[in-house]
């Protein structure tokens, strides 16, 4: 009567085991569940500046100052933050690449701030080197030289402006010996124009050489040779401010051609 007692307390024990190792696949299967992919989490490096210049390193006030981040390692997902200062404080509304160059003005002093940024992850602020507005130069356009008479009177002006909102200064480089005259203060060029000569004939004799002996003497014979009057005439000219800059300009006058002329 005992074996039957032995072998029911056998089989209980049998089906514990069983209900234990059920209960343990369970709960394994219910901790991946609650943590799933934890093993394929992708790691996000934070990005790293390693180098922000201005370009042009040497501007003026006509320059698009702009700033060239370079990070330690490419990510094509860094986005860039920028905030631009001017002579020591923050730019107002200047958060781009591009600095506004209506803001700067000769010897301002200027350096960006960046920040590389990947979703919640950013850089260091990374300050760049401060670089100055040097005086631009000034800047000449010329219009269409206007038909003049030959002789006559010649006018003309020269437009130039400066950047920087210097005054300018107007002088005469060449010719100095035809009587043009240019105006300092306004530009204004003025030059009465003589009558052209008429072509000259010119005898060029010819040397006949005698042995090593004896120097070289000139023979009777003589040949004609035609010379023409110079008939174009380049007016070069300087445009100056007050700062140590200066644009050099010309304008071509044929004065054969029943007086046409271009800007140069």
């Amino acid at each position: 009567m005992k074996r039957p007692q032995y072998s029911v307390m056998k089989t209980g024990v049998i089906l514990c085991g069983l209900l234990f190792l059920l209960m343990s696949i369970a709960c394994s299967g219910k901790k991946k569940t609650e943590n799933p992919g934890v093993q394929n989490k992708k790691v996000v490096v934070t990005p790293q500046l390693a180098e922000v210049s201005l370009e042009p390193a040497d501007p003026d006030s006509t320059s698009l100052i702009r700033a060239m981040p370079q990070l330690e390692t490419p990510n094509p997902k860094v986005t860039f933050l920028y905030q631009w200062h001017i002579n020591g404080k923050e730019a107002p509304n200047q958060t781009d690449r591009l600095l506004d160059r209506t803001l700067i003005s000769r010897d301002a002093s200027i350096y960006c701030v960046v920040i590389a940024k990947v979703g919640d992850f950013q850089s260091k602020p990374f300050e760049t080197k401060t670089v100055k507005i040097k005086n631009a130069q000034p800047v000449i356009h010329l219009d269409q030289v206007d038909r003049f008479e030959v002789p006559g009177r010649f006018h003309y002006s020269i437009n130039a402006f400066d950047p920087d909102g210097d005054h300018l200064t107007y002088h005469l480089m060449s010719p100095l010996d035809k009587g043009i005259i240019i105006d300092e203060e306004t530009g204004k060029v003025s030059w009465d124009i003589p009558a052209l000569p008429e072509e000259k004939v010119r005898k060029i004799e010819n040397e006949i050489t005698r042995p090593e002996d004896e120097s070289s003497v000139t023979a009777p014979e003589a040949e004609p040779v035609q010379e023409e009057p110079v008939t174009v005439i380049t007016i070069i000219f300087e445009v100056s401010d007050a700062h140590g800059g200066n644009a050099v300009g010309s304008i071509v006058l044929n004065l054969k051609e029943g007086g046409g002329g271009l800007p140069m």
